[in-house]
């Protein structure tokens, strides 16, 4: 498994995220969700819409073109537990999102045991991008597991829904979106190569359970680009317990050939950078190039930590004793 951390400049001509009125050579291959029944109050139901404008918009023919769905800015849309399947008829699907995704206020919908809320699956070359918004409402889920048996523990709330999810999506690009408040995991990406992240916002309370910004599992040549840095193999999900009550042993898993390039920004603890490994398993070929973290206001110095790993480092700061 690789990941990549860099810059990279993308430019995309889309369809109008406005309500202009589209030419009939760009309708031919852009699909508004408002067309299909959308109301985009917040409140009614547009899971239906969005199927029958995705079902339009995977089976169009365009030849060597891209496909666009186009949610509108302004608008904001109430989905349930939602499936864009592929594969599709085009060679791209662009999925224009300029308005705000809601989930539902209840703990009652999706169907049992499927804990995902929008999923992408089997789409090749999917671009998602549009500088719109996608809100789990997830405090009705964290509630819950806030709470704590007489023996400590969380109590067992794993039936939360991951908010984004991509499945076998090869040649993805996901970028420029706001993601907010997730039940679970925001996003998860599985079994998918040739990834591109970047300029994502991702907000969530710091005492909100479990709410993983980007969780990757499966995958090759993954580029997460404007991120912070943290490799840590000793997290473990304190809401996993055994069936006689006892907590499970944490399981590392094998981290290698990551690379950190062109990532500035500042850090609110002391430790910067935190390369934590298990000392069986470790870290191997971890490569930092031009990444320059700074203290933030007045805080204390930095400084980078190293736990059984290895690699290279080049023009570094704060130092990590453990790159060469």
């Amino acid at each position: 498994m690789k990941f990549v951390f860099g810059f990279t400049l993308f430019l995309l001509t889309g369809c109008t995220l406005g309500n202009e009125i589209l030419n009939e050579k760009a309708y031919s291959s852009c699909f508004n969700v408002m067309d299909y029944g959308a109301v985009g109050d917040g409140k009614v139901d547009d899971s239906q819409a969005f199927n029958e404008t995705w079902e339009a918009v995977c089976s169009a023919q365009v030849g060597d073109g891209i496909a666009t769905l186009v949610v509108p800015q302004g608008k904001t849309f109430l989905l349930y537990q939602i499936k864009f399947q592929g594969p599709c008829q085009a060679k791209s699907i662009h999925f224009q999102l300029g308005g705000t995704l809601v989930a539902p206020q209840s703990t009652s919908w999706g169907d049992e045991g499927v804990a995902v809320w929008i999923q992408f699956s089997s789409v090749e070359n999917l671009i998602l991008d549009g500088g719109g918004t996608i809100d789990g409402q997830g405090s009705i889920w964290w509630e819950p597991c806030m709470k704590t048996s007489s023996f400590g523990f969380y109590f067992d709330c794993n039936r939360r829904p991951t908010a984004l999810h991509f499945n076998n999506c090869n040649g993805l690009r996901l970028e420029g979106l706001t993601h907010l408040n997730s039940p679970m995991l925001h996003i998860s990406i599985n079994a998918c190569k040739d990834v591109t992240v970047s300029n994502l916002h991702i907000k969530a309370p710091k005492d909100s359970p479990n709410t993983d910004g980007i969780d990757i599992a499966a995958s090759s040549n993954v580029q997460i680009q404007d991120s912070t840095i943290g490799t840590d193999q000793f997290y473990q999900d304190k809401n996993e317990l055994r069936s006689n009550g006892i907590l499970q042993e944490a399981t590392a898993i094998l981290v290698s050939d990551v690379t950190y390039s062109y990532i500035q920004g500042t850090s609110a603890s002391d430790r910067a950078i935190n390369l934590d490994c298990d000392k069986v398993v470790g870290c191997s070929n971890i490569v930092m190039n031009n990444v320059q973290i700074t203290r933030s206001g007045t805080d204390p110095e930095i400084y980078g930590y190293c736990n059984n790993a290895n690699g290279t480092a080049f023009n570094v700061q704060p130092k990590v004793p453990c790159l060469s």
